[in-house]
């Protein structure tokens, strides 16, 4: 994994009543001229999610999201930034209207799980 000090961070964007986590407006284009701005994308409503589970030997498909919450992931984006200080920084701007902001760290790759998990 990269040194955290130029670690790529993923920020979630957790959104009470806004609508998509994106990133128009003067803001956006800002961070795509600078190159920071990697990735973003809203996502659709919670009510349209579905959620796939795995329990004994069977994938179960339900309506709806995971969990009931008042809060859900409204959309992310990935920023490629020089360490957290910046990442906090601009998470900062984004919290200004979206209320609170989780920043991850992107890693290089997908975890490794086994293929069948019984």
């Amino acid at each position: 994994m990269e040194n955290a000090l130029q670690s790529t961070f993923q920020s979630g964007v957790r959104a009470r009543g806004q609508g998509a986590g994106g990133t128009g407006g003067a803001g956006g284009a800002e961070l795509r001229k600078t190159g920071e701005l990697l990735e973003d994308h809203g996502l659709a409503f919670p009510s349209t999610a579905k959620t796939v589970s795995y329990d004994d030997g069977q994938v179960a498909v339900t309506d709806g999201p995971y969990a009931e919450s008042k809060e859900s992931l409204a959309g992310f984006w990935i920023i490629d930034v020089s360490g957290e200080e910046r990442a906090v920084e601009l998470a900062g701007r984004v919290a200004f209207w979206a209320r609170q902001v989780e920043l991850r760290e992107v890693h290089d790759r997908a975890p490794e799980f086994e293929s069948n998990p019984e």
